[in-house]
């Protein structure tokens, strides 16, 4: 499973302290963490009697925010912290949460084109439970 953005980010409106306005902050909120939760508890029940992963991609305004993109910047982050926390809370379970984030626009370089992102979400599902990580910075 993959959560992803289905928004585009907004750039903040200009001389607005922290940018943006509150349905920007709201919105980031909603689709960055609330939305991957949502995501999550609906599968979880049908993955915990056995083996499974919860793959979300994440991106690099979780590590590097940006002025810019604040909403975006924060929601990213905030979703980088809740997959951490699922991790954690599902060690031992069978059930691997992870996030990949993605630190350069998807195809700019070899690492991050869309044939190699998705064989890193294949290995990260494969991975004996041994090697689980929380992430995986691309």
């Amino acid at each position: 499973m993959s959560a992803v953005n289905a928004e585009p980010p907004r750039r903040a409106n200009a001389g607005r302290r922290f940018g943006g306005d509150d349905q920007d902050w709201a919105t980031g909120a909603a689709i960055g963490v609330l939305g991957a939760r949502a995501a999550a508890n609906a599968v979880l029940p049908e993955l915990r009697d056995g083996r499974g992963s919860l793959l979300f991609i994440g991106g690099g305004f979780a590590l590097h925010p940006s002025k810019e993109y604040a909403s975006l910047s924060v929601g990213k982050a905030a979703l980088r912290a809740y997959v951490q926390v699922l991790h954690d809370e599902l060690a031992g379970t069978g059930v691997h949460a992870t996030i990949v984030t993605i630190t350069k626009g998807i195809g700019s370089e070899a690492r991050s084109d869309s044939a190699a992102l998705a064989r890193a979400y294949l290995e990260l599902h494969n991975q004996p439970e041994t090697e689980w990580q929380p992430e995986l910075v691309i």
